[in-house]
């Protein structure tokens, strides 16, 4: 007796649109139809999958599929990355301390001078011409030699002119201004290192001079003649005088020592003709 041929079984799928329209029908629809179809389906998903995981970062999200290098490299950036971050820690510390250098100084007892210091000029000093040579031979000074002998690098020219404003940081001045002709030469008062060289928009062109524990200040000039970083020899022209900067009101040299971060009075260390 012959076998029997088994039947295939086949559907129709009919779409009927809600308003009322022509509907659609899709007719022999069998199992083995559907099968090939969820078949090719899935092949189809793998490849994509797979491609997407070859050429695209998501390969980075399987575990232990990224290669050794790439995690390597990866910590080598945020070695980098703290390393930059340090570095913005220390210029913004480097800037903040270059503000208080320029005279943007909090009103607050650590700036202040620890020591009575002169505030203001006596007639007697007013108009007098600045020789710029240190080693005035008062008790204060001389117990100061005796202290610190690398007070006997300040010897040198300043600048040519005379005095128009003393040293009174009761008001924030924290040196004395020279009145001078217009780009008079400005000698280094010590030996040093240029720490800053560059314009200010409150001082103009202005120069800083670091000498171990003194820095000295040079502000409102014409032009500067020297750069950051440059060692710099006593009585050397670092600049020429000038009237620039807001709080320049003529041509004059605005010159300011330091001690160990405090301001002190340079009339102390220079002799008056």
């Amino acid at each position: 007796m012959a076998k029997e041929k088994k039947k295939i079984v086949s559907y129709t799928i009919a779409l009927i649109p809600e308003d009322g329209t022509e509907s659609r029908a899709f007719s022999g629809i069998t199992r083995n139809k559907i099968i090939l179809v969820a078949a090719g389906l899935l092949v189809l998903g793998s490849i994509v999958t797979s491609l997407l995981i070859a050429f695209t970062p998501l390969r980075l999200l399987i575990p232990g599929y990224a290669q050794p290098e790439y995690w390597q490299q990866l910590e080598q950036n945020q070695r980098q990355l703290d390393s930059l971050s340090v570095r913005v820690l220390q210029l913004d510390y480097y800037n903040h301390k270059l503000k208080l250098l320029l005279g943007a100084l909090p009103e607050s007892s650590a700036t202040q001078p620890k020591t009575p210091q002169k505030t203001s000029l006596t007639p007697q000093e007013v108009g007098k011409t600045v020789k710029g040579y240190v080693m005035k031979q008062t008790p204060a000074i001389q117990a100061t030699l005796l202290a610190e002998p690398d007070v006997m690098l300040f010897a040198g020219s300043l600048v040519q002119g005379r005095l128009s404003q003393g040293f009174a940081p009761e008001r924030s001045h924290y040196g004395i201004d020279i009145a001078t002709a217009m780009n008079e030469p400005i000698g280094a008062f010590a030996d040093g290192t240029v720490v800053f060289a560059d314009w200010t928009n409150d001082y103009g062109w202005s120069v800083i001079i670091q000498h171990g524990g003194y820095t000295t200040f040079y502000k409102h000039c014409s032009k500067i003649l020297v750069r950051e970083g440059e060692a710099i020899r006593r009585g050397q022209t670092i600049a020429l005088t000038g009237n620039t900067g807001l709080e320049s009101l003529g041509v004059h040299l605005h010159f300011e020592l330091w001690k160990n971060g405090v301001p002190v009075n340079p009339l102390d260390y220079i002799i008056l003709n």
